[in-house]
């Protein structure tokens, strides 16, 4: 019983650090304008399950961070470029149409694959200093609690689910760089 201790403390470090077989898939391509692009898409929710949520009149949250470092900083700290990038995604039962809000706009789709490919898409430009590597976090809160519940966030594993940090290599590390 002794050994199995340590054994329950890794596995559970690793669930809360959210190392459990959660991803993103991300991928690098050069736009319509010529622009690098990196392309990251939530591939560790279940859409079924999404539908679902939505169908029941949840709003469903999606947060990806993204955090840039030099190839010479050993470690995430403070001073990285840290952006958060905010979108949820809801049903409307009455007008038949899946809503997306980003932070500036608000978009309507009438067709399940094209709402799924729009809300779990990303695009973001890769920055001119192509020596940067960088990391991602993709997040999904199925519920939003307000003041002063979400005290209790941490303590409802069902409300969320998150992925570890995530490196993408810089370009020159990839062998883009002519």
């Amino acid at each position: 019983m002794k050994k199995s201790r340590p054994l329950l403390i890794v596995g559970a470090a690793l669930l809360s650090a959210g190392l459990w077989g959660e991803s993103l898939s991300l991928q690098s391509f050069e736009s319509s304008d010529g622009g690098a692009v990196i392309a990251c898409r939530f591939d560790f929710i279940d859409q079924e399950e999404l539908l679902t949520a939505l169908d029941e009149g949840e709003t469903v949250h999606l947060i990806l961070s993204v955090r840039s470092a030099s190839p010479r900083r050993y470690s995430l700290d403070s001073d990285a470029e840290r952006r958060r990038i905010n979108r949820s995604a809801r049903w409307d039962g009455i007008e038949q149409l899946y809503i997306i809000r980003n932070q500036e706009s608000k978009a309507y789709y009438l067709h399940k694959d094209a709402f799924l490919s729009a809300f779990l898409d990303f695009r973001i430009p890769e920055p001119d200093d192509n020596s940067e590597e960088r990391y991602f976090r993709g997040e999904v809160r199925w519920s939003e609690l307000h003041p002063p519940m979400n005290i209790l966030s941490p303590f409802l594993g069902d409300l969320y689910q998150r992925t570890a940090w995530i490196r993408f290599a810089s370009a020159e590390e990839r062998g883009e760089n002519e």
